[in-house]
């Protein structure tokens, strides 16, 4: 008799610890299973403000293309005007080069000629003295 109620107390005493025990496990194993879904969240969150972030900067790679396109436009369109007007001003340089020229030339000639006239009427104007 004595045998069987340490047995039983021994079982009952067992019992009790196993209960404790189970409850303690089921309750770390809530604990672990909130501090997983809050990690899992965190990452989620975390992974969200990357993709907004990758989405912004694409966004802004974007229309930072575009805006370098049309600058590069407008810089071919004022470079092709420049270049134009550079090619024009250069021609008229040109032609005013070729005018002055011939109009100094066409100077020379008459100054010589002046001069050759002048010459001459001295001579002759020594030659009869």
């Amino acid at each position: 008799a004595e045998l069987q109620s340490a047995v039983q107390e021994v079982r009952a005493s067992g019992s009790d610890d196993l209960n404790c025990t189970t409850t303690r496990l089921a309750g770390r194993i809530e604990e672990v299973r909130a501090e997983l879904t809050t990690g899992v969240d965190d990452c989620v969150a975390e992974l969200q403000q990357h993709e907004e972030r990758l989405v912004r900067a694409e966004t802004t790679q974007g229309e930072t293309l575009a805006l370098l396109r049309e600058v590069d436009e407008r810089f071919q369109e004022q470079l092709a005007l420049l270049q134009s007007d550079t090619s024009k001003r250069l021609e008229s340089l040109e032609d005013k080069a070729v005018r002055l020229e011939a109009d100094g030339r066409g100077r020379t000639e008459q100054a010589v000629s002046q001069v050759k006239s002048a010459t001459e009427e001295r001579v002759t104007r020594l030659e009869a003295a």
